[in-house]
C-alpha cells in the first residue's frame, strides 16, 4: 500500500510540479470562458458555465469553513444529516487524556483513524458541517480547553482548528513544523532544503517529504526545549501527531493532538487581498452581486495555485475572513 502511494505521489510531483496542476488550474477562471477538461474522459463533454464554476469553487470553500459557521450558529447541538450515522465518542476521549496523558498518543491515532475513515464516505457539505460540529462542541469527548484535534496541509497551513477558527488558514512557524517532521521521520536535509533559493532543490524536498508522509505514521513532538544553534524553545508547542492520506486530494494530511496552537505559533505572512473592482460594501444590487461573486471566485482560484499547498489550506481562507478586508 505505502509503495503504491510513494509512487503514485512520484508521479503527480515529478518535474517540480506542485500539489495542484497548475495548467489545468489556469482553465478554471471565473467570467465569460468555460472550463475546458484538458484530458478525454467520461467527462469529457461537460462544459462548466460561470454560476456553475461559482458553486464548485464556493463548495471547496464552503467544505472547509461551513462547519466553523455552523456550530457559531448553534450551542453544543449538532443535527444529524438524514442518511448519516451519528458520529461516536472516540474510545478514548479528550477528559481522559487531561486526566492521563499517556492516553494523547492513543487519543490523536484514534482522531487520524475517524478523519480518514470519514473522508471515505462523506458525501456533502452537510455532513462534513456536521462532522466539524461534532468535533468543536465544547467540553465533547473530542475537546477540551487544551486537547483538541487540529488538521494540516502536508506543508503546514492549518485547515481545521477545533478550537479557534481563526486560525484555520495560518501557517504553522516552520521551527515547530520542523519538529513535527522530525519526529516523523523526515531527514534534516529535507528539512533544510526547504529553505533553498533554489527552486528545484525545493521541489526535490517536497516530494521526498510527501513520500515519508506518506507512511502515516505518528509520533509525539516536543518544540520546547531549545536546540542550539538551531532554534529556541517555544511555549506550548509540544503534543502528538498522526498522518493519513486524504481521499480527495490524495496527498498526506497531518493531525495534530494535545497542541494548543495559538496565535504565537504560526508564521507571519503578508497577506494579498488583490484588487477586486467590487468589494463586499460595494455591493448594492444583484449586478454588484454577481460581480462580486465572480472576482471573490477567481481570488481563490488564484490562490489555490500561488500557496503550493493545495485547495484544502489556502491562505485565501484568512484573507476572506478579515472582517477589514475587502
Amino acid at each position: 500500500m505505502t509503495r503504491n502511494r510513494q509512487s503514485d505521489l512520484s508521479r503527480y510531483l515529478h518535474s517540480g510540479q506542485t500539489l495542484l496542476n497548475e495548467p489545468s488550474l489556469s482553465r478554471f477562471r471565473l467570467g465569460t470562458e468555460p472550463c475546458n477538461v484538458s484530458k478525454r474522459s467520461s467527462a469529457n463533454s461537460l462544459i462548466f458555465t460561470p454560476k456553475k464554476l461559482v458553486a464548485i469553487c464556493f463548495l471547496f470553500l464552503g467544505a472547509l469553513c461551513v462547519s466553523h459557521s455552523a456550530v457559531a450558529q448553534t450551542e453544543n447541538e449538532c443535527p444529524v444529516p438524514p442518511g448519516t450515522e451519528p458520529v461516536e465518542d472516540p474510545e478514548v476521549t479528550a477528559q481522559e487524556v487531561v486526566a492521563d496523558e499517556s492516553k494523547l498518543g492513543d487519543f490523536t491515532r484514534l482522531t487520524r483513524d475517524r478523519f480518514k475513515n470519514y473522508s471515505l464516505t462523506v458525501t456533502s457539505v452537510t455532513q462534513i458541517a456536521y462532522f466539524g460540529c461534532v468535533l468543536r462542541e465544547d467540553e465533547g469527548p473530542w475537546r477540551t480547553e487544551s486537547v483538541y484535534p487540529i488538521l494540516m496541509t502536508p506543508f503546514g497551513r492549518v485547515v481545521f482548528h477545533t478550537k479557534d477558527m481563526t486560525l484555520s488558514g495560518r501557517l504553522l512557524n516552520p521551527a515547530i513544523l520542523g519538529t513535527i517532521y522530525t519526529a516523523l521521520g523526515v531527514s534534516r536535509q529535507d528539512i533544510a532544503d526547504l529553505r533553498s533559493s533554489d527552486p528545484d532543490t525545493v521541489a526535490k524536498a517536497r516530494r521526498s517529504i510527501l513520500i515519508t508522509l506518506a507512511r502515516e505514521q505518528d509520533a509525539a513532538f516536543d518544540a520546547t526545549t531549545p536546540i542550539p544553534g538551531v532554534r529556541p524553545g517555544i511555549p506550548g508547542a509540544k503534543g502528538h501527531v498522526a498522518v493519513y492520506v486524504g481521499r480527495a486530494f490524495q496527498i498526506p494530511l497531518i493531525v495534530l493532538g494535545g497542541f494548543d496552537l495559538n496565535a504565537s505559533h504560526v508564521a507571519e505572512e503578508v497577506v494579498d487581498y488583490g484588487n477586486p473592482s467590487v468589494t463586499a460594501s460595494d455591493v448594492v444590487d444583484r449586478d454588484t452581486l454577481k460581480q462580486f461573486v465572480i472576482e471573490a471566485g477567481n481570488y481563490f482560484i488564484e490562490a489555490q495555485r500561488d500557496t503550493r499547498d493545495g485547495i484544502l489550506g489556502s491562505v485565501a481562507k484568512v484573507a476572506m475572513r478579515d472582517v477589514n478586508g475587502p
